[in-house]
């Protein structure tokens, strides 16, 4: 895999003053095993990972993590949140699971976009009454 090799370009893009209201700890966890899947699913010499967060139209907050991989088979999509399933040699099957848990915690929907050989998108949207901008200082 590319990330063997270290050659995975992950880009970021989040929007300036973008706050939300969540357990860190939790959240966090969402976003670490998400680009640690996204990373993973790489194959070949390079490869991109792409982690977008933004807010939404309806006050809430959109957190989208794509890369270039392998992409899910289309047998396999129905059951990527089923506890103890995994497509890895040392996978466990519990990241998306517990992922989407958590993030159903927080009144959120995670929600995966898949195209073999292409690669992958998870969104995460996180409810209005978590989510704010902030106007930072020094901006018009």
């Amino acid at each position: 895999a590319a990330a063997d090799r270290g050659k995975v370009e992950i880009r970021t893009d989040v929007a300036p003053g973008l706050r939300c209201q969540v357990d860190e700890d939790l959240l966090g966890s969402v976003l670490v095993n998400l680009t640690k899947n996204a990373v993973e699913a790489i194959e070949g010499d390079s490869g991109t990972v792409a982690i977008r967060a933004e807010p939404r139209e309806d006050g809430g907050a959109l957190i989208e993590v794509a890369d270039d991989g392998v992409g899910v088979a289309p047998d396999d999509m129905e059951r990527l949140f089923t506890p103890f399933f995994s497509r890895k040699e040392a996978g466990v099957g519990l990241g998306l699971c517990v992922s989407r848990r958590i993030v159903e915690q927080h009144g959120g929907t995670l929600a995966v976009e898949s195209e073999p050989g292409r690669g992958t998108r998870v969104r995460v949207c996180l409810p209005d009454v978590q989510c704010r901008q902030v106007r930072m200082e020094g901006e018009a």
